[in-house]
C-alpha cells in the first residue's frame, strides 16, 4: 500500500500528539504527586451522656451531662446536670460547675466557676477554677478559694484537697472570719472527715473594734 506524503504526515503528527499526552500524564504520576490531605483532627459531639473517670478501676468522678465535645485529647463539657466527686466508691461531693473540660493526656478534670458542697455535712467551696488530678487524687485550686464550713468564712489564696485522706491544705493569705472576729495566718489544715482544723505559722487576731480604729 503506498500512502501520500501528505499522508504519512498526518500519520506521523497523529502518533506525536499520542505520544506526548502519555508523556504527560506519567509526568504528573510519577514527577508531580497530588499534596498530601490536610490532617484534621476528628471531632465528636454527644448528647446526654454519662461519663466516668476512674483510677486502678475505682470510680473518682460521674458527670450526667448533656453536651460533650471531643476534639484531639480533650472533652468538653456543658449543660452538666450532675457533677459527684467519690471517695473510696462513695459519692464525697457534689459540684456545680458552668463547664468542664477532660484532658485525657494529663489525666485531668478542670471544673470552671465551680461551687462543692460535701454530702452530709455543713462545707461548701467555692472557686473560679479547681483541677482533679487523677493520678494523685488531689483537688487543687491554684487560685483564690472561698469556703463556708460551720458558719465561718474562710479564704484561701491557694487550696489542695488530698481526695483519698480527706486532707484540706489551705495555703497563703488564710484568713477566717466568724462575724466581727477574724483570724489570718499562713497555713491551715482542715480534715473533714473528723472535722478538725489545725493552723500553722503566725497566727493574727482582729476584731472589727480594731480595724475601726486602724
Amino acid at each position: 500500500m503506498n500512502l501520500t506524503a501528505k499522508t504519512k504526515l498526518i500519520i506521523i503528527s497523529f502518533v506525536l500528539i499520542i505520544v506526548t499526552i502519555i508523556c504527560y500524564f506519567i509526568y504528573l504520576v510519577w514527577f508531580n504527586p497530588p499534596p498530601p490531605a490536610e490532617n484534621i483532627p476528628p471531632s465528636v459531639q454527644l448528647h446526654e451522656s454519662r461519663l466516668i473517670g476512674r483510677k486502678d478501676g475505682e470510680r473518682q468522678w460521674e458527670i450526667l451531662t448533656n453536651s460533650v465535645l471531643q476534639a484531639e485529647g480533650q472533652v468538653t463539657l456543658t449543660e452538666m446536670d450532675k457533677i459527684t466527686l467519690f471517695q473510696e466508691q462513695e459519692p464525697y461531693f457534689l459540684v456545680d460547675a458552668e463547664k468542664a473540660i477532660w484532658d485525657r493526656r494529663k489525666n485531668n478534670l478542670e471544673l470552671y466557676n465551680a461551687v462543692i458542697v460535701q454530702i452530709d455535712d455543713e462545707f461548701k467551696l467555692e472557686s473560679d477554677l479547681l483541677i482533679l488530678n487523677e493520678k494523685d487524687s488531689t483537688l487543687t485550686s491554684p487560685g483564690q478559694a472561698n469556703i463556708d464550713w460551720q458558719g465561718l468564712a474562710i479564704v484561701s489564696e491557694e487550696m489542695i484537697l488530698e481526695m483519698e485522706t480527706g486532707l484540706l491544705h489551705l495555703k497563703a493569705g488564710v484568713e477566717i472570719k466568724d462575724r466581727e472576729f477574724s483570724w489570718k495566718m499562713s497555713e491551715a489544715i482542715y480534715d473533714l472527715d473528723n472535722d478538725l482544723m489545725d493552723f500553722y505559722g503566725v497566727v493574727i487576731f482582729e476584731t472589727e473594734v480594731e480595724k475601726d480604729e486602724q
